[in-house]
């Protein structure tokens, strides 16, 4: 019997969901009878401090050894500490600013064989960002989501930092929600063996001005 264990690495909090939707824009009567157009991101437009994010993650990693199936699924439900940094919103560019984080944690993990369940252990689960600032371009889909052009990630180092990417959005008073998600399939060869890792992450994004 082999057991087989491929580690979870970094939780990603790229969106690989394309939006589909146009904007919306509204329009609102001024006292002169004159007919104003108000922007869809309005409301969005400004800079916003980082308080936090707050992420969960499931990771599966399969591994197929001639007639044998090694699997290990690897949870982490974290909120991130040290927060530093920012996003500004132009009415079509958002920048971030210095964003910088720390996670401290652990991530459990369950393994089976041929579907039998094995053992389950718990490992430490912590990194730091270092800063990182950057400017992509962004269109607001109605009231709840936004989509970005070449990706939207404050993970560091995210192999989908550059894709389109969409993500659901909510103003309260001071405070700006974004939540994305990812849904990710790899395969690769190892050592003649097929392994297979599906992970699914959802990271809520905390901003407040």
């Amino acid at each position: 019997m082999k057991k087989t264990f491929t580690p979870f690495i970094a939780a990603v909090l790229s969106l690989t969901i394309f939006a589909c939707q146009k904007g919306i824009d509204g329009t609102v009567q001024n006292g002169t009878g004159t007919t104003t157009t108000i922007p869809s991101n309005a409301g969005l437009i400004g800079t916003w401090k980082l308080v936090s994010l707050e992420v969960q993650t499931k990771s599966s990693n399969q591994v197929i050894s001639g007639a044998d199936i090694n699997k290990t699924v690897t949870t982490t439900n974290y909120i991130t500490d040290n927060n530093t940094g920012s996003i500004s919103f132009s009415p079509t560019i958002a920048t971030t600013s210095n964003i910088s984080y720390s996670v401290n944690t652990m991530a459990n993990a369950l393994m089976y064989e041929n579907g039998v369940f094995l053992d389950s252990f718990s490992m430490p689960f912590q990194f730091n960002v270092p800063p990182a600032s950057s400017s992509i371009s962004y269109q607001r889909i109605g009231s709840d989501s936004l989509h970005f052009q070449s990706g939207f990630s404050l993970m560091n180092n995210t192999t989908q930092a550059t894709q389109p990417a969409g993500a659901k959005m909510k103003l309260d008073k001071n405070r700006l929600y974004i939540t994305q998600t990812v849904n990710q399939t790899t395969s690769q060869l190892i050592q003649g063996d097929v392994a297979t890792a599906i992970m699914i992450a959802t990271a809520k994004m905390t901003f407040e001005r």
